[in-house]
């Protein structure tokens, strides 16, 4: 199987550059990940973030083929050869797929993505609706090359939103989170309105 992958060196590349490979992967190797983990053992020079090899953690985020994605969970089967992967767009190289995510952390705890309350615990949870959620997150998946944008960060919005709409919120007011996020407004979004609400 044929990769090109961007790599960049700072201490000794005055640019980032292509460098072709061409691997065989094995009989267990069904995501990009484990075929670039495969890489690795033939250059360990090449630098990738990775970790819990199930789309949860998003530390190997990375541009495949033209879009952003998980090497977790990229089935190698449906990709076309050669398989073209460089960093993020948009942030800082820190060394070949490693970019800095410190903007990204950053603006991600500034929406406060988590439930404000004071009130003792009550009897009852009120729950958020699945459904609802699962509306939100393909909102915020249907913006394409906004999910990596560094000024509306749609990982920050989404658990905000999650949050603001949550029953037990008792910081925001469900009508005000949704007039809020509406207006498109959540740390600067330029985008237009925001297509949860």
């Amino acid at each position: 199987m044929k990769f090109r992958i961007q790599r960049y060196n700072p201490d000794t590349d005055a640019k980032p550059y292509m460098q072709d490979y061409d691997v065989e992967p094995g009989p267990s190797d069904r995501m990009l990940l484990d075929a670039l983990v495969r890489i690795k053992t033939i250059d360990d020079t090449l630098a990738l973030r990775r970790s819990c090899r199930e789309g949860v953690c998003g530390s190997d985020a990375m541009n495949i083929n033209g879009k952003n994605g998980l090497a977790c969970i990229t089935n190698i089967v449906e990709l076309k050869e050669p398989v073209v992967i460089k960093p993020l767009p948009g942030l800082p190289i820190i060394r070949d797929l490693i970019v800095d995510m410190t903007q990204f952390f950053a603006q991600y705890h500034s929406v406060k993505p988590y439930v404000v309350n004071d009130d003792p615990p009550p009897a009852k949870v009120n729950s958020y609706s699945a459904s609802r959620l699962q509306a939100v997150a393909r909102g915020f998946r249907s913006n394409g090359t906004r999910l990596w944008n560094t000024t509306c960060l749609p990982s920050g919005d989404h658990d905000a939103v999650r949050c603001r709409h949550d029953l037990n919120n008792a910081q925001t007011s469900r009508n005000e989170g949704q007039q809020t996020l509406g207006q498109g407004t959540i740390k600067g979004c330029e985008q237009g309105p925001c297509m949860c609400s």
